[in-house]
């Protein structure tokens, strides 16, 4: 071996180890820094309250990213929305789909609680910061953004809805959600069809069935809400009549379709039953 050649291999071996180094630290302590000091502060930045996490591990080796005690507050400090913990495994095939390729995506206890204040502002809507300057037009030649993922889990998810403005404020909670979503992919050519079901407390299913995408977001499907005892609407019924629901269940079928950042903006519901 000539000693030019010699000289190239123990370059190789000398830097492949600290290379391997290096991006070692980089996944391992890097990017937990960098999640937890630098995104969800920026997100905060956009919000009236606070995002925060409570632990961040990544291992670079795998391409696995796990994230714990996510919370969402108000600027009241109330919790709005959150998750326990979300795993995600991401595959080397993002690299060339055109948007993150996830081969398991987990979120464990997500959580969400909307409410409508007496003067009928709601907390969800007012989280949010409006934005200084009205957004650009996307490019019509530009690519939408894909998200991908051969197995998306909710697990044990929670939603409360909480309305003041009844004399009697009305609440509706739907736990335990649980669905998993087999090959989702937002890329606007598939069909994206998605079931799951989740009951309320108090009697009565909620079942959602439909189609999202990311980029434009966009979502249209049915939403059935069956088995609904109907004393528990009273605090409605009683700002329009004396009269009071003792007993009874009904159901509606609601099919929905909006696109909130598209232009004209998409909001329609139809009452099917």
């Amino acid at each position: 071996m000539s000693r030019r050649r010699r000289r190239v291999l123990r370059t190789v071996l000398i830097a492949a180890p600290l290379l391997v180094g290096v991006y070692a630290l980089a996944g391992f302590f890097g990017v937990p820094l960098l999640v937890q000091k630098v995104i969800f502060p920026r997100v905060s930045e956009g919000l009236h309250g606070e995002a925060r996490v409570a632990r961040v591990a990544c291992n670079p080796f795998v391409l696995s990213l796990t994230l714990e005690g996510i919370e969402v507050v108000d600027a009241a400090g109330a919790r709005v929305a959150g998750v326990g913990r979300v795993y995600a495994n991401l595959q080397i095939v993002s690299l060339w789909r055109g948007g993150p390729h996830f081969r398991e995506l987990l979120l464990e206890e997500p959580f969400a609680a909307a409410e409508v204040a007496e003067d009928g502002t709601v907390n969800l809507a007012e989280l949010v910061k409006p934005s200084p300057e009205p957004s650009e037009p996307p490019d019509a030649a530009e690519e939408p953004w894909r998200f991908s993922a051969d197995r998306f889990e909710l697990r044990s998810g929670r939603v409360e809805f909480r309305d003041h403005t009844p004399e009697t404020m009305f609440e509706a909670i739907a736990t335990p959600i649980d669905a998993v979503f087999e090959d989702l992919d937002t890329a606007p050519e598939n069909s994206n069809v998605h079931r799951f079901a989740a009951a309320l407390e108090g009697g009565g299913t909620l079942t959602w069935e439909g189609k999202f995408f990311l980029d434009p977001l966009s979502s249209e499907g049915r939403i059935e809400l069956a088995g609904l005892t109907l004393e528990r609407f009273q605090p409605y019924l009683t700002q329009v009549t004396s009269a009071e629901l003792t007993e009874g269940v009904t159901g509606v079928t609601l099919r929905y379709r909006f696109a909130p950042v598209r232009t004209p903006q998409v909001a329609e519901v139809a009452v099917e039953s």
